[in-house]
């Protein structure tokens, strides 16, 4: 699958790797989560198609933050759920480690400014993240301490 971002297809980072989204019903499930479900498969046979499924993520960049806002939020809430924690400070460190990841790592420069843009966006999405996660855990503590 190839995103399109503002006109151009993402050809580096995290949205440039294929992902499964032509796939046999049968017996398929995908793993309970509120955002970024896990497809299960009963047995894998991968295939690759030779032409990309192209996706149009974003209208806008108010949609693209819109929606990536409400993904870190709904992710916050499963993280919560199973008991995970966070600070303040990890969603600071979290933002340039995602950036870093899909800026550097993940060659996302090579997309010019919309791979930055993306980087940039990534690093909000984990920041939003775990900040959200941060102020549930403190919520959590002061109504129990109430």
């Amino acid at each position: 699958m190839a995103h399109l971002f503002f006109g151009k297809l993402l050809k580096h980072g995290r949205y440039s790797t294929p992902q499964g989204k032509l796939f046999l019903k049968t017996g398929a499930s995908f793993k309970d989560r509120q955002v970024h479900e896990t497809l299960l498969l009963p047995y894998e046979k991968v295939r690759v198609l030779k032409s990309a499924i192209i996706h149009h993520s974003w209208r806008s960049y108010q949609h693209c933050q819109e929606k990536h806002i409400k993904y870190a939020c709904l992710g916050a809430e499963d993280k919560f759920a199973r008991g995970k924690k966070a600070s303040l400070g990890f969603a600071i460190l979290r933002f340039f480690t995602d950036f870093i990841q899909q800026y550097v790592l993940r060659l996302g420069f090579l997309d010019g400014w919309r791979g930055l843009l993306m980087a940039i966006v990534l690093g909000q999405y984990a920041f939003h993240k775990y900040a959200a996660l941060a102020t549930m855990v403190a919520d959590a503590k002061a109504k129990a301490k109430s």
